[in-house]
């Protein structure tokens, strides 16, 4: 590991000596930050990192339900960000892409750590019967829904844990991290239609699984 990528992992810059004094990282766009390290100036990188390292650590934590597992992924995110800044494309956001990358990662190691599991053959009968989705009202989770339940976000992340990870991928992104459908269209590499449906399925299994064990 490099000793820019090292340090920027532990200890974030403030400016950017190699530009003009007088502008400091913080005032520069996320793919302005992408566009500098693309270009070879590794001191922009520790601000990037200063800005995602919380939103994608809980991003990647409430997908697998593992801190220890969400700091490696996030810290692997940042290695490919670094490595393979020249493959930035600045027409897409600099959030996509670092999503992408994360959630990509995340999606591997789920399927590493989970392969030899089979869904219990209730959930999996809940989730597919058409029925039972028709008894779940579709109501959108709101930014206050969370806030209003910050005391119970244990629960929260137990009914997290219980829905198939393609709906909660698009839960978390959405309801939680706030991105647009377009944004999560790209990430999920799907749809805008199927984004929205995939939404609308995850939260009304969310609420569901919360209900259950608020009844507990």
């Amino acid at each position: 590991m490099t000793t820019a990528l090292s340090l920027a992992l532990t200890e974030p810059a403030t400016e950017l000596p190699n530009l003009n004094r007088r502008i400091m990282l913080n005032e520069l766009t996320n793919e302005d930050l992408l566009i500098l390290l693309r270009e070879g100036k590794e001191e922009a990188f520790p601000v990037f990192v200063r800005r995602f390292k919380a939103p994608l650590f809980n991003t990647v934590f409430r997908y697998l339900g593992s801190r220890e597992d969400a700091e490696d992924i996030v810290q692997e995110a940042f290695v490919k960000v670094f490595l393979n800044s020249d493959r930035y494309d600045s027409s897409f956001r600099a959030s996509t892409w670092v999503y992408t990358i994360a959630l990509n990662l995340a999606r591997s190691a789920y399927k590493r750590k989970h392969r030899w599991l089979i869904f219990s053959s209730a959930l999996r009968r809940e989730e597919d019967d058409p029925d039972f989705m028709d008894t779940i009202p579709d109501e959108s989770l709101s930014p206050e829904f969370f806030q209003d339940h910050a005391n119970q976000m244990e629960i929260i992340e137990t009914a997290l844990s219980k829905i198939n990870p393609v709906f909660r991928e698009a839960v978390i992104l959405r309801d939680m991290d706030g991105l647009s459908y377009e944004e999560i269209a790209v990430i999920m590499n799907i749809g805008i239609g199927t984004v929205k449906s995939k939404i609308n399925r995850g939260r009304a299994l969310l609420k569901h699984y919360i209900q259950k064990e608020l009844d507990r």
